[in-house]
């Protein structure tokens, strides 16, 4: 797949980070757990971001990723008028 990064599931710490009352209600929880963060969710959901990218780049309608943001973005194709 080129540079990009293989998305191969998330962590098995991923879901008890998420589920972690202080992920919700503590910017110090978090603060103290980014870097735990950063490798269970975050990266894992950029790589799951460019795999998707990639895969639906040559279909349409098109689809782009921002791994930055974690999301895909859906590109409308517009048909010619016949």
């Amino acid at each position: 797949m080129g540079g990009v990064a293989q998305f191969s599931g998330f962590d098995k710490q991923t879901l008890p980070f998420l589920k972690a009352p202080g992920f919700h209600q503590n910017r110090e929880w978090f603060h103290d757990n980014k870097g735990l963060y950063e490798a269970v969710v975050k990266n894992l959901i950029g790589d799951l971001v460019e795999n998707l990218t990639e895969h639906f780049a040559s279909r349409e309608p098109i689809a782009i990723g921002a791994r930055t943001r974690h999301k895909l973005f859906h590109e409308r194709v517009e048909a010619p008028i016949s």
